[in-house]
């Protein structure tokens, strides 16, 4: 995986907005509130504009005092904070009168909570250095309980979820991988948090590499793709059922032609029906009827019985008793095709 910061429509908006802040004349106030969801890349955002700019990072974190913050903006600044609280504020006053920059503090959510957050609209009043507050999503109705502060807000800027074509950005800096507009699609749908979509193409990265999938089971869905496991059930039923019936309208044709009377199992009261035609297994949950039906001979019943037993292991669980004929024809279908062939047959038949 490529590391490269990325710019997405929030990175762009907020870098226009730190440009703004820094044209403003000195009697507009500099207050700026940043905010958004978890995992839409704030943080990164603007630990790399502070990386790439002369400004002042920090991070608040719970239980964060007056005194804390003070100094955590002194040592920033290159300065050593004083024990007194109002000593360390005038020393950060003086520097930034004659070094004005642009502080950033990130994680507000915690020192509204302490009402540490009108130490910074002071440091803002004494200096008129603009000061961007980034927080969580709700960080704007949370700062509506300091009116003073609100009133110097010269703009909020609030991170969006990503759209198809952020996803697209994302990817095509991240990764190699060539992914499909369906596939950019599917991704901007399901996955809208930065880290998680990392995550995700790092595991597709290691899929691709190792190249020996030979199949990807529910968890392992859920796990790769976020999805919940209601949703990717619903999908494999689908994914069954379409199996099933394909075979089964197969089954047809061969028992029109030459009908035979079927083998029949049992598995916890559910009861299939086993046919077979060219050394191929079919299943159905119903008993077709033919007055020319005719026994499989003594071959066929052993290779029925050994198929049968083949596929019958690998859906030994009482979840599946009363889909049992959509696992079996499921396995029946699975065997002997690698992860290509399979690939291929679900786009076949969800495709064609």
């Amino acid at each position: 995986m490529k590391k490269t910061f990325i710019k997405t429509k929030n990175v762009k908006r907020f870098v226009a907005l730190m440009d703004e802040l820094q044209k403003l004349p000195p009697n507009i106030p500099k207050l700026a509130l940043v905010y958004g969801d978890h995992g839409l890349g704030k943080s990164q955002t603007i630990q790399w504009w502070a990386d790439k700019n002369d400004s002042v990072y920090v991070r608040a974190t719970q239980g964060m005092t007056s005194r804390w913050l003070l100094s955590e903006i002194a040592e920033e600044l290159g300065e050593e904070p004083y024990w007194h609280t109002q000593e360390t504020f005038e020393l950060i006053e003086n520097y930034l009168r004659q070094n004005p920059k642009i502080i950033i503090v990130d994680e507000i959510d915690y020192l509204i909570e302490k009402h540490t957050v009108e130490t910074l609209r002071d440091l803002h009043d004494k200096t008129t250095c603009p000061i961007v507050l980034v927080g969580m999503g709700a960080a704007d109705k949370k700062l509506a309980r300091y009116p003073h502060l609100v009133d110097r807000l010269y703009k909020t800027l609030r991170f969006e979820q990503f759209n198809a074509e952020d996803i697209r950005e994302i990817i095509e800096n991240l990764t190699e991988l060539n992914f499909t507009d369906n596939g950019i699609n599917c991704l901007a749908t399901r996955t809208n948090q930065f880290r998680q979509l990392v995550k995700l193409i790092n595991k597709i990265e290691k899929l691709s590499e190792t190249n020996k999938i030979d199949e990807i089971e529910v968890l392992k869905m859920i796990d790769l793709f976020g999805f919940s496991k209601h949703v990717m059930n619903n999908f494999y039923q689908y994914f069954r059922t379409i199996i099933y019936e394909q075979q089964k309208n197969e089954l047809v044709k061969y028992f029109e032609k030459s009908p035979k009377i079927p083998q029949e199992r049992i598995y916890m009261n559910t009861k299939v029906y086993l046919y077979l035609y060219e050394h191929k297994l079919f299943v159905s949950d119903k008993y077709l009827i033919s007055k020319d039906a005719r026994k499989h001979t003594n071959d066929e019943r052993l290779e029925i019985k050994n198929i049968y037993l083949r596929s019958y292991r690998k859906v030994l669980s009482r979840s599946f008793a009363h889909r049992f004929h959509l696992h079996l024809a499921e396995e029946l279908w699975k065997y002997g095709k690698d992860f290509s062939e399979r690939y291929s047959g679900i786009n076949t038949l969800l495709f064609a």
